[in-house]
């Protein structure tokens, strides 16, 4: 079918050339001009410009879609990214976020008085609290080799003659859109609820013992700063390197300090005092320690706020349902899923945190009150690409952290 396609031109181009000499010897009177036309015409029919695609035998490795589609969504890529986290659209995003940022909560600790025409005000009448929304940098390095495309399914989508510039079904997409969602994933399932942050990872002595769990910041063979948790009991001299079956790389918790470690920190400094006694939750008992929890933040904000969450791991919301037995349905969706905590009047909305994943903590909170910080505008936050010999570098950067406003309009279980 091609090769008569190729023929019905050629005769096409033909005629088309013969018509166009005649209007011009018709024209002109002149017969030499006409045909000196056609000539030339066909002449340069055949330096035809030649199209680099996989039907040419002489093609080599290209990665230029893959940094040509990189750039393509530079403006949207932090957008795009933070949605493939859970918990971006569980809290509040708050961008912009160049290193810290306060949030400011007015705090009125005075009294109206019967009426004397005197002004005195009390000296600490108003205030505001210190807490502070943190971000941290994070980076994300990938080489990409294109030889490694060659030989799979996404090679026999690419039609022959296809140029660089296009993506059909490019694998350049495909190898992007992967690794951003790998490591969001990281990031939302890690980093989001455990975050250490650096300062807890001393640096790694070796005359020291370690215990299981303890953190240290260990320099290996790249050169590069890494970040240890111990699996198990070491001897001095162990390291991530003589004994790496003693450690795990923890390098996603020492990006920032995550939402849980600042709600367990503020509970053991005494800080966070809603904190409902449940011990542990099973099948038996989450309804009623769910409820526990809702019911020791303030009256005042059971009562006016509009966008309370109750947050827990989605294996602590399955034995939330357990509990509460037939009459759930009153409460659920067609699905079958709990989304409303019974007997908070449709107050309190049930939120199963894919980032707060094996952990007994539940915590109550308006969503407005807990926060995800970073800098979408901010040229930190940015995927770039440099094209090498044979592979294309890729690095993504950028600033993520974690905080809650309010201590006195949230509240915990007793769990870790």
């Amino acid at each position: 079918m091609k090769n008569l396609n190729q023929i019905l031109s050629l005769i096409t181009g033909v005629f088309a050339l013969l018509f166009l000499s005649a209007f011009v010897i018709n024209i002109t009177g002149s017969v030499a001009v006409g045909y000196s036309l056609f000539a030339g015409a066909t002449v340069l029919a055949f330096f035809k410009e030649k199209n680099n695609g996989f039907a040419f035998a002489d093609i080599s490795p290209d990665v230029s879609s893959i940094q040509k589609y990189a750039a393509s969504i530079k403006n949207s890529i932090q957008r795009r990214y933070f949605n493939m986290m859970d918990i971006a659209n569980d809290i509040t995003l708050q961008p912009n976020v160049k290193n810290s940022m306060p949030l400011p909560l007015l705090l009125i600790s005075g009294k109206p008085r019967p009426y004397t025409g005197n002004h005195k005000p009390n000296a600490a009448d108003i205030g505001y609290s210190d807490r502070e929304l943190v971000v941290g940098d994070f980076q994300r390095d990938f080489s990409i080799d294109p030889r490694k495309y060659k030989n799979t399914y996404l090679n026999k989508f690419r039609p022959a003659g296809e140029g660089a510039n296009a993506n059909t079904i490019p694998f350049a997409q495909y190898t992007i859109e992967t690794a951003l969602g790998e490591s969001a994933a990281v990031l939302n399932n890690s980093t989001a609820f455990n975050g250490l942050g650096k300062t807890v990872f001393a640096d790694f002595n070796a005359g020291t013992a370690y215990a299981v769990g303890n953190t240290v910041k260990f320099t290996g063979a790249d050169a590069e700063p890494h970040y240890y948790k111990a699996l198990a009991v070491t001897v001095a001299g162990e390291s991530p390197t003589t004994a790496p079956a003693k450690w795990s790389n923890v390098d996603e918790l020492a990006i920032c300090i995550g939402l849980g470690t600042h709600l367990k920190a503020a509970r053991t400094a005494g800080t966070l005092t809603n904190v409902a006694a449940t011990g542990a939750t099973t099948s038996a008992n989450g309804f009623t320690n769910a409820l526990a929890v809702f019911r020791k933040l303030p009256e005042p904000v059971r009562m006016q706020a509009k966008d309370i969450f109750l947050y827990a791991a989605s294996d602590t919301v399955d034995k939330i349902e357990d509990s509460f037995g037939n009459d759930i349905q009153k409460y659920t969706t067609a699905d079958g899923a709990l989304t409303v905590l019974p007997r908070t009047n449709g107050v309190c909305k049930i939120k199963r945190a894919s980032w707060m994943s094996g952990s007994d903590l539940m915590f109550a909170s308006p969503k407005s009150n807990v926060y995800m910080g970073t800098d979408l505008l901010s040229d930190m936050n940015d995927l770039r690409t440099i094209e090498q010999v044979y592979h294309l570098d890729m690095g993504l950067t950028g600033l993520i952290g974690f905080q809650f406003s309010d201590v006195k309009a949230i509240s915990t279980n007793d769990q870790n």
